[in-house]
């Protein structure tokens, strides 16, 4: 089984499962390979397939995504199956990933309190595009302070084109003047433990020198530096220098790298108290062979220890 990681009061398997393929995310320009995913994983008795398989057979018990009601229904299907909890790590933004959810980083927040999830972690969406890199202050500053001689409607147009053309001008802009400090605090009022999803090394930083209430960050950590900004070299320096746990996404760099010399990288350079997250979703047989493969460098290690 795989072993499970302290946060806090919880206990979670150091894996944990990604769910972009079963929202349709493949991060590839292929749009026949969009569709096929959609159309697979419309049903969420298939969704919940895959996570009821991982948490029967390898004890994985938790899962990340954004806001989504897909997840969800998933989640619960797999619990009332299992008899077992499925901790949910969860990134809201300001984006619709939920019909009926306002773009208001604070109103999904309290979504996710009413969903159940364990881990709120503000989507890079908010983390990346408000962190100062020279101060490392995350939020709480007026947007006329960070453009540093670019004009607003650069920098908001910047935030359109990253992120979600669905999301109001207006509310890239408020996204400034909100402090992580408040947002943290919102989450444990929640109940929630609080952490940040975001792809800059600099985040590690910002929390460290300020101090922020964030136990766990998002990183994607893989052989190629996809979707970093920083060489995985200087990465792995940080991940294992920090006492902050980090969660590793996109190991594989979204299919871009072999299953073992990505998972083995991976798992070799992350702490022991840290977490990977791997998208098991693109086929049954491939989720079956994934995780076969990462259970034995897991073992493997232990052994070596």
């Amino acid at each position: 089984m795989i072993p499970k990681i302290p946060l806090e009061n919880l206990k979670l398997s150091k894996i944990v499962c990604g769910t972009n393929q079963f929202v349709a995310i493949t991060h590839r320009l292929n749009y026949f390979d969009i569709l096929k995913h959609k159309r697979f994983y419309n049903d969420i008795h298939v969704v919940a397939k895959f996570i009821t398989h991982l948490a029967v057979n390898y004890g994985i018990n938790c899962i990340v995504s954004s806001p989504r009601q897909k997840i969800y229904d998933a989640i619960k299907m797999t619990e009332n199956e299992t008899g077992e909890k499925i901790h949910w790590i969860c990134t809201p933004s300001i984006r619709k990933t939920v019909k009926e959810l306002e773009c208001d980083i604070f109103k999904q927040i309290d979504w996710c309190a009413e969903h159940d999830v364990s881990v709120c972690m503000p989507h890079r969406i908010y983390t990346d595009l408000v962190l100062d890199k020279e101060t490392l202050k995350i939020g709480g500053t007026e947007i006329n302070q960070l453009s540093r001689g670019k004009s607003i409607s650069k920098i908001i147009a910047m935030g359109l084109h990253i992120y979600d053309r669905q999301v109001p001008k207006e509310k890239i802009k408020e996204m400034w003047s909100i402090s992580y400090s408040d947002i943290a605090a919102h989450i444990r009022d929640g109940r929630m433990i609080p952490g940040l999803s975001t792809h800059y090394i600099e985040s590690i930083l910002a929390v460290e020198k300020h101090n922020y209430d964030a136990p766990l960050i998002i990183q994607p950590l893989n052989l190629k530096g996809y979707q970093s900004n920083v060489d995985p070299k200087r990465l792995v320096q940080v991940i294992k220098d920090t006492n902050l746990q980090i969660l590793n996404i996109k190991p594989m760099a979204a299919g871009r790298l072999k299953p073992h010399p990505a998972f083995e990288f991976c798992l070799n350079n992350i702490k022991i108290s840290d977490f990977m997250s791997f998208g098991f979703g693109t086929s049954f047989d491939y989720m079956v062979e994934d995780i076969k493969i990462i259970q034995d460098i897991l073992v493997r290690q232990e052994k070596n220890r």
